[in-house]
């Protein structure tokens, strides 16, 4: 789990960047100098130049929507009340789990791959990636259709009905907008994507204040304004990409085989890792009500803001880590995922020290006072964001080496973990005890998935000092 800065490889010392040096107090004192020397040049790569920049807008751009998600969830828990928030948050888990889908078939093989395409592959290569994105837009609502009919004859709670059926029509809408930006990102075009955020999260705050402000703010109403918002951002990026996209069924089943070589392990990881936040919301659902739903999902919105961080910093470092490898190699990329760490994780850390402070003060400042003793909470949740930033820089690692299948074990781990602890926990103690066993699952995840990451990238060192050897001699 990288933790530190320091790599817990034993033969890396941070201070020379030679292996086996001897350690004494002599040399510790001299080391100093040459330590705070290479801090000050970390600090200035993440705070200068181009990468800052297209860090920043990331980030800014994920703010954006974050901050967009936030209003919607803060003004239906108040004009609804905890009810129609819990029925927003059982959505919204589907909606997640679609895009976590999307995210492993369409968009990561293509983050990963466009760079090693000819020239003359490309646009086929796009086309056969809107293709794919169209293809599982079909498969969702197809879905959701079903899921719909399965309420109607009684399996599963009967209000949520409206929410479903008009997700069936939005949600194609809502995965082709992620599919757009995380298109931008991959072709390193933050500046865009950063101005296609800001209207599209400005609309759609306006949209729902409007509709909040003459009380017709619910669950479904919501996703259709969502939906209309990502319309228009995808129709927008389709408009103005400066990218040829030329459209072959042959070749999109051809690339869909070639994918699926890497998104095939992904899938699996991303489909078990996922599994474990978005099942908590229903096990409170039926364990308990839709209103203790709601009160679980305030604190998990109140969260999300450290999400905009996490988020904005992983859109740059996934095609940023596969660029250092390929054209680094293993030795810059440890690096780059080491120096990222402590930048993704004391900002959450300081927001969970803040939520322990002021304890319920922001809950009920966004929610209203029926969300009182929600600080706990909040402060278990955001411990959890923390430890899972880290776990989110070492799963970048493993989709740069091409080895997504090796994030499996790790979210096999936060599955098991944290469904025993849910047992043992949500069930008898609500809400409290769900983000316990989120905290729990969390941690062990990310200490399974540094260290699988830690040996692998040591192994593959190896085999590339081997390699070099041959080609010297």
């Amino acid at each position: 789990m990288y933790q530190r800065i320091r790599s817990r490889d034993p033969d890396f010392h941070p201070a020379s960047n030679m292996p086996n040096q001897p350690s004494n107090t002599v040399g510790e004192k001299r080391s100093q100098p040459a330590l705070k020397i290479r801090l000050a040049g970390v600090y200035k790569q993440l705070v200068s130049g181009t990468t800052a920049r297209n860090g920043l807008m990331s980030v800014i751009g994920q703010g954006a929507l974050s901050v967009a998600s936030l209003v919607t969830a803060t003004y239906i828990g108040r004009v609804g009340g905890k009810e129609q928030l819990g029925l927003y948050a059982l959505a919204l888990t589907i909606v997640y789990t679609m895009r976590a889908v999307q995210g492993e078939l369409v968009v990561a093989p293509y983050t990963i791959y466009w760079h090693r395409k000819k020239d003359s592959e490309l646009a086929t290569y796009r086309g056969s990636a809107v293709l794919h994105q169209l293809f599982l837009c079909g498969v969702t609502s197809l879905g959701l259709a079903v899921f719909l009919l399965s309420l109607s004859l009684g399996f599963g709670p009967a209000k949520l009905m409206p929410t479903i059926a008009v997700l069936i029509i939005a949600s194609p809408f809502i995965l082709s907008r992620c599919f757009a930006r995380h298109v931008m990102f991959a072709h390193m075009h933050f500046g865009t994507a950063l101005a296609i955020d800001l209207i599209t999260a400005g609309t759609q705050i306006a949209a729902l204040l409007i509709v909040g402000y003459l009380g017709a703010l619910t669950a479904p109403v919501a996703f259709g304004i969502l939906g209309v918002v990502c319309g228009a951002a995808t129709l927008a990026w389709y408009l103005t990409t400066p990218h040829a996209i030329e459209y072959r069924t042959d070749k999109a089943t051809t690339d869909w085989k070639e994918n699926w070589q890497f998104a095939r392990w992904a899938l699996a990881s991303n489909l078990v890792g996922c599994t474990t936040p978005y099942v908590m919301p229903w096990l409170l659902h039926a364990a308990h009500s839709t209103s203790e739903t709601g009160y679980y999902a305030a604190g998990t919105t109140l969260i999300g803001l450290t999400h905009i961080y996490v988020i904005g910093i992983a859109n740059y470092l996934t095609p940023r880590a596969t660029q250092v490898y390929v054209n680094q190699g293993t030795a810059q990329l440890r690096s780059l995922l080491i120096k990222t760490c402590p930048v993704i994780v004391l900002p959450i850390i300081a927001f969970a020290i803040l939520l322990f402070v002021t304890g319920d003060f922001f809950p009920t400042l966004c929610f209203g006072a029926e969300y009182t003793d929600l600080g706990v909470i909040c402060t278990i949740l955001a411990a959890a964001a923390a430890i899972n930033a880290i776990g989110i820089a070492a799963g970048n690692g493993f989709w740069a080496i091409d080895r997504p299948k090796d994030n499996l074990w790790a979210d096999g781990t936060v599955l098991i973990t944290t469904v025993i602890a849910a047992l043992l926990l949500a069930i008898p103690y609500g809400p409290i005890g769900a983000s316990v066993a989120t905290l729990i699952g969390v941690t062990c995840g990310t200490i399974v998935r540094g260290t699988t990451l830690h040996f692998k990238l040591r192994s593959i060192s190896i085999l590339e000092a081997a390699k070099s050897v041959r080609s010297a001699s």
